[in-house]
């Protein structure tokens, strides 16, 4: 099951507008995917970029260890989504899926401490897929709690 079927199926099951929904899981997942995203100089983090419809395909120039303009940036495109249009996060820096699959060389050719078993030790299990799957299985606990506590009534 997808992740956008999830959302769905839990404003459904909830009783709530299913955009409004999909904003709310889609802020909520960005917000969770920019804090665990491991920062050096801050590079990474400013370059989770936020599409409608598409991948964002453009990388950002500067550092920002806060992440505040791609968070400003994903704010502001997540407003304007109406109907079923498909919100795209991604990050186009070459290091990125690196640093998500744990790709560094192992053992370290140069050992500085950041990473270890090729995982960076600020984010060993990644940054985006642990997110995305924890949120999906948060909104099936949600919705089945919805059910059973209406059952209930």
């Amino acid at each position: 099951m997808s992740f956008k079927l999830d959302v769905k199926n839990f404003a459904e099951a909830t009783g709530k507008d299913v955009v409004r929904a999909k904003k709310a899981a889609a802020l909520t997942l960005f917000r969770l995917v920019s804090e665990q995203t491991p920062v050096d100089t801050g590079r990474l983090r400013n370059n989770w970029r936020t599409g409608i419809n598409s991948r964002n395909g453009r990388s950002l120039a500067g550092e920002d260890p806060s992440g505040a303009r791609s968070k400003k940036e994903a704010t502001t495109k997540i407003k304007t989504v109406v109907g079923d249009e498909t919100i795209v996060f991604s990050n186009n820096l070459p290091y990125a899926a690196v640093i998500e699959y744990g790709l560094y060389p192992n053992p370290p050719k140069n050992p500085t401490g950041k990473t270890i078993n090729g995982y960076s030790t600020q984010a060993p299990q990644g940054m985006a897929r642990i997110y995305v799957e924890k949120m999906a299985l948060e909104m099936k606990r949600s919705a089945a709690a919805f059910i059973l506590a209406g059952r209930q009534l």
